[in-house]
């Protein structure tokens, strides 16, 4: 008898990618007590002893046992553009050491730049799983390339770091997420619009950046902030310049 299969949702499939990487570490398996990071199988696979989790296009990816929540990896994920950027932490730490760690959600602005430019080298990490950018996640990716070919010397790293709508909890999991990537070496946050607009910059915070609070009612914000990507040099890069490969 074939092992039954499951397609997980967009989210899952990002925190599936994160587990079996060991991006997650300590965290290993889904639907553990008090974690964000969960799978929802149909009724009728809940009871089986394994599922085999596929992509959209069907590649086995791993086995999970819905009992525990534990998977085995099978292969690592093939699905969706610029997947030569995907490494794992250990790929990250041992390609790339040395260099801060600079996670990206949207396209960088010149103050971002001018920031960066201080740093050496460094690591730009593309945060694109569901629910984290604010761009489209290949938007993301090719803004994030074009950034890297301004700077002095940068390379550029896909995170599929998928949003939980919990912001307390997917800040804890993103300094995880990050730490694991960077070793020993430095994370760098890159300035809010709001610390911008009031002059707090700080360029050498080794921090993630914590989740805003809720607001009832809507802010504009300055040129300079990452919603102004269209007045960004690196935006109009990205958008401009022919992609021919991923």
């Amino acid at each position: 008898m074939s092992t039954p299969q499951h397609c997980p949702s967009p989210r899952e499939l990002d925190d599936l990618e994160l587990l079996t990487t060991g991006a997650l570490v300590p965290l290993t398996a889904f639907n553990e007590p008090g974690s964000v990071v969960r799978i929802e199988l149909p009724p009728e696979l809940a009871a089986e002893p394994e599922v085999e989790l596929v992509d959209p296009e069907g590649l086995p990816l791993a086995v999970l046992a819905p009992a525990s929540g534990v998977v085995t990896g099978l292969t690592h994920a093939q699905f969706g553009p610029f997947r030569r950027l995907h490494l794992t932490p250990a790929q990250t730490r041992e390609q790339h050491a040395g260099r801060t760690l600079v996670p990206v959600t949207d396209a960088l602005t010149e103050a971002d730049l001018d920031g960066i430019r201080r740093l050496g080298p460094v690591l730009l990490v593309a945060l694109t799983g569901h629910g984290t950018p604010e761009l489209s996640p290949v938007a993301l990716v090719r803004a994030t390339v074009a950034a890297a070919e301004l700077l002095a010397d940068a390379e550029v790293v896909v995170v599929p770091l998928a949003a939980h709508d919990d912001p307390a909890a997917d800040h804890a999991l993103g300094l995880q997420v990050l730490a694991n990537y960077a070793g020993s070496d430095p994370v760098h946050a890159l300035a809010s619009p709001s610390e911008v607009e009031e002059g707090a910059l700080r360029p050498s915070r080794n921090l993630y950046p914590p989740p805003s609070p809720p607001s009832s009612t809507p802010t504009s914000r300055p040129p300079t902030s990452r919603a102004s990507c269209c007045s960004s040099p690196v935006s109009r890069a990205a958008a401009s310049r022919p992609w021919p490969g991923r």
